[in-house]
């Protein structure tokens, strides 16, 4: 994704989902979600709980990085 990690936006959760991107007339969580979808990837790892609830329905998967870790020890 072009904007994850330091430069990543707000997935909007944790506004309800209804705060909108200045530039475009769209929903912030959509954005987000729409993002997801483009790389075509079937997980997404996240470190915030509101992200994880709010792009579950972008991806088959969504997983919390203290669970991929966990999963990685067993």
């Amino acid at each position: 994704m072009e904007r994850s990690h330091e430069i990543a936006i707000c997935c909007g959760c944790g506004n309800a989902g209804f705060v909108r991107e200045q530039k475009v007339d769209k929903r912030v969580d959509q954005t987000r979600k729409d993002q997801v979808q483009e790389t075509g990837t079937s997980m997404l790892v996240t470190a915030c709980p509101e992200c994880k609830m709010m792009l579950n329905a972008a991806v088959e998967e969504t997983k919390d990085i203290a669970q991929v870790v966990a999963d990685a020890m067993v």
